[in-house]
């Protein structure tokens, strides 16, 4: 859960208890955390404090991971690095025997990229993220720290167990507004998916006509792409794995394709924030349909420019 400092009430105890000045149990959340984590699995209260007390002190070293990582050469050695927190792991080994992080049977699993809006679109329509399994919808509402450097590998790790432990051969989706090759979705979670090389993933993209989320489909007969509700039945861009682990990375890959058709038929307002967040050259138009012809534009130079700023190349 991303918060800011303002959202808690007992600031002082909680940066005491991140500096390791105080017991982990004196977190002025850990009694709520022990009832939820109760109500998913009735464990004993010793594992329950051996899980808490394992994650505070991954929160706790999680700093310097932090740090370490922004000095790495490229994107892969950083997310490495900010996932190598051995409390943490040993957290999330523990949740996931516990059930924390298992897809119910009757829900397929679905990720999503661009906004946490598309996490609530998708549970409404009864598919399972990551904040939809028992622990993550534990720790998506529980406020245990207000720095997100100290708990976005902690995400990362539960991440990598969440797409780890799910059944082979069952079909996953991925809800996506923005297509940032640098994301732990492109980095972790995809990678993990197609290595399951039956399993069926569909591809949902998703943009903002006006008002209304939508999302892009596709008319194969006419070759052009079209808008169509979001809706639990659309799969339209559906792939054997092994084919999206071979397709998603070449020019004319249809969904992004039929995502920028969409884009460019939007005024850039409804848009903006896609327009300024995704990152990737194989996506990016060349020139954004909202721009003038004497403004600098995001362009097809703009992953590799923010690629260059982060690591300070």
């Amino acid at each position: 859960m991303k918060a800011s400092q303002k959202d808690f009430t007992q600031a002082e105890i909680i940066s005491e208890i991140m500096a390791g000045e105080r017991a982990a149990l004196e977190h002025p959340y850990y009694q709520r955390f022990k009832e939820q984590y109760e109500q998913f699995c009735p464990v004993s209260e010793v594992r329950i404090e051996t899980i808490w007390n394992k994650l505070i002190e991954g929160y706790r070293t999680q700093l310097a991971n932090a740090d370490l990582a922004m000095t790495k050469r490229n994107n892969q050695e950083y997310l490495n690095t900010v996932n190598s927190n051995p409390y943490f792991r040993e957290a999330v080994e523990m949740i996931q025997e516990d059930g924390g992080l298992a897809v119910p049977e009757e829900q397929e699993l679905a990720l999503w990229s661009g906004g946490y809006a598309l996490s609530l679109a998708i549970r409404k329509m009864g598919y399972c993220p990551l904040e939809g399994t028992p622990f993550g919808g534990l720790l998506d509402n529980l406020k245990v720290t207000w720095e997100w450097k100290r708990e976005g590998g902690l995400w990362n790790i539960l991440s990598a167990a969440f797409v780890g432990g799910y059944e082979k051969g069952r079909r996953a989706h991925i809800y996506f507004r923005t297509v940032d090759e640098m994301s732990v979705l492109y980095e972790q979670e995809l990678p993990m998916l197609t290595q399951d090389a039956g399993r069926v993933i569909v591809m949902h993209p998703i943009f903002q006509q006006g008002t209304h989320t939508v999302e892009a489909g596709y008319d194969f007969s006419r070759k052009t792409a079209m808008a169509i509700e979001v809706a639990r039945e659309n799969h339209v861009f559906a792939y054997e794995a092994q084919d999206l682990r071979n397709g998603i990375h070449k020019e004319g890959f249809l969904p992004y394709k039929a995502l920028l058709e969409m884009l460019g038929r939007q005024g850039y307002a409804a848009n903006q924030k896609v327009y300024l967040s995704y990152r990737s050259d194989k996506f990016i138009p060349g020139h954004a349909p909202f721009a003038r012809e004497d403004e600098r534009t995001s362009g097809f130079d703009s992953q590799k420019e923010d690629r260059e700023k982060f690591w300070k190349q």
